[in-house]
């Protein structure tokens, strides 16, 4: 058959792309990159990210940001 499913080929291409485009960011940057690229996406769709509380610094749990 040459009709052969390409998804993951396809998939796989474009998480080639978004590591190479990103690799290079700190870890900020790339909370910063990520933000500015889904923010019309959200607002477009009226959707309003859960943002999470900080912990206190004496607290042994993970913070959720």
């Amino acid at each position: 058959m040459n009709n052969q499913n390409t998804i993951e080929k396809d998939l796989n291409a474009v998480r080639l792309a978004l590591y190479e485009e990103t690799k290079e960011m700190s870890p900020s940057e790339l909370t910063a990159h990520i933000k500015k690229q889904t923010e019309p996406m959200l607002k477009k769709h009226g959707i309003t990210p859960v943002r999470g509380v900080q912990a206190k610094p004496d607290e042994n749990n993970r913070a959720v940001v």
